[in-house]
């Protein structure tokens, strides 16, 4: 597709045809991740400026429900939304060029896997209360300590977008957020976590021994972890429940949905026209999905 092609265009309509085509032959889950990616998907909410196609964000919300609906393969949306939403926004946002060059092409192309890492052990969810810390020595390096669980894209990410506590006080200003690369010494992978469902999605755990990164992995300003997180979280939050997979239906294990009243799953009309323009933020969701 050619750079600002309009979701409502035939380009973007033959386009999508052809990726539901691919995806019904029941691509192989060791390989898709690479062959939908080198049809553009992931690209498709990025500016052709950042090295993008620029369709939009409802456009890529319509080509993970296709992803999802033909390919059987309920986790690979999810986990590519992951990357989507969670690494490459907020690389897109609060980058550098270098970063850009370094990451983000490497993302858009399906070369590289990215995985955003928040979740820990004892705080779970309440990524306000990280015990995970980043420490910088006086040649400028950061020294990253603590561990991390259930990251989405984990066992095969090739950079992982780590959060971490570079102050005491408040998280809106003792976070910093840092890109880390899967082969820095001191990063350590754990275990593939066991699940049910998402058939094609990974989770992993991570610990941090004296992970040592130079100062220009860090991502944002230091103290900026907050507006990362809060950056990665609008857009997660607002477009990873669009597809087909996201709660638990038509996954590739045989889970079939419990009977009863079913939840109102967000579909990509219903982000039609809340999809921001180039260079605009997301508006904020009214509610996590």
């Amino acid at each position: 597709m050619t750079p600002r092609t309009s979701v409502h265009s035939e380009e973007f309509t033959d386009w999508l045809a052809s990726l539901r085509a691919w995806a019904a032959k029941s691509p192989d889950q060791n390989t898709a991740w690479r062959e939908a990616a080198a049809q553009g998907l992931l690209s498709l909410a990025v500016s052709e400026t950042a090295g993008g196609a620029y369709v939009g964000y409802e456009g890529a919300c319509l080509a993970l429900e296709a992803l999802a609906e033909e390919s059987g393969l309920s986790g690979l949306p999810f986990s590519m939304a992951a990357q989507m939403w969670a690494c490459q926004e907020p690389i897109l946002e609060f980058g550098d060029p270098a970063q850009h060059d370094r990451y983000l092409k490497p993302l858009l192309a399906g070369t590289a896997v990215g995985a955003f890492a928040a979740t820990e052990y004892d705080s779970g969810s309440d990524l306000l209360s990280l015990s995970t810390r980043a420490d910088q020595d006086r040649d400028g390096r950061w020294r990253l300590n603590g561990a991390k669980t259930f990251v989405t894209n984990g066992p095969t990410a090739d950079v992982f977008l780590i959060l971490a506590r570079t102050a005491e006080g408040s998280a809106l200003s003792g976070l910093s957020a840092f890109l880390v690369p899967r082969q820095t010494p001191g990063l350590r992978l754990g275990r593939v976590i066991d699940k049910s469902g998402l058939a094609g999605a990974e989770l992993g755990s991570l610990t941090l021994d004296d992970c040592t990164v130079s100062y220009a992995n860090r991502l944002g300003s230091t103290g900026g972890g907050f507006a990362v997180l809060m950056h990665a979280m609008r857009y997660e939050s607002l477009h990873s429940g669009t597809h087909p997979g996201a709660d638990g239906q038509g996954s590739a294990t045989g889970v079939q949905p419990r009977p009863g009243p079913q939840p109102v799953r967000p579909t990509a009309q219903l982000v039609r026209h809340r999809s921001p323009a180039p260079g605009a933020h997301a508006p904020e969701p009214d509610q996590r999905t």
